[in-house]
């Protein structure tokens, strides 16, 4: 008679579906970072508001001052940086939400967009002197500071 050896196996998740679990719900929303058509202020939607300066208009007489742009493309390696280690924390450390995480990366991006802005480090197209006269001010885009502080971020289902 040939013995017969008995031999019990014990798989054990030592945090694999706790990470696949995060995985599956980073890539399940997205992080939305600007100005929405709800975010209205002394009844200016600033979404419209900033699309006008982004885009500029030639009719009003309003030149490109694409803060949204020039702040993402300048800060974009070090936005990705952040980003990877938010993400680090949130998937494989477990120590934040994704909500959290998302909202963390849209809101380093906000401040990157508001020291741009307030620093007159994008580049912007200068303001009119009629405009500084009227204001008190050569910063562009900043006036009541609504705009510049009217950047929100809200993570969303995609």
């Amino acid at each position: 008679m040939t013995g017969f050896m008995s031999v019990r196996l014990d798989d054990q998740d030592l945090g694999y579906q706790k990470i696949m679990d995060s995985i599956n719900d980073i890539i399940s929303k997205e992080a939305h970072t600007g100005f929405f058509q709800e975010d209205v202020v002394d009844g200016i939607g600033l979404a419209e508001l900033m699309a006008v300066h982004e885009f500029g208009s030639p009719v009003r007489n309003i030149p490109e001052r694409s803060a949204m742009r020039t702040s993402f493309d300048t800060k974009e390696r070090e936005i990705t940086d952040f980003m990877f280690q938010v993400g680090d924390v949130a998937i494989f450390e477990n120590k934040t939400t994704t909500d959290q995480a998302l909202t963390a990366i849209g809101d380093y991006y906000r401040a990157e967009f508001q020291n741009g802005v307030i620093t007159k480090s994008l580049g912007l197209a200068e303001n009119a002197p009629r405009t500084i006269s009227r204001k008190g001010s050569d910063t562009p885009l900043v006036d009541t500071a609504r705009l510049v502080n009217g950047i929100n971020t809200k993570v969303v289902d995609k």
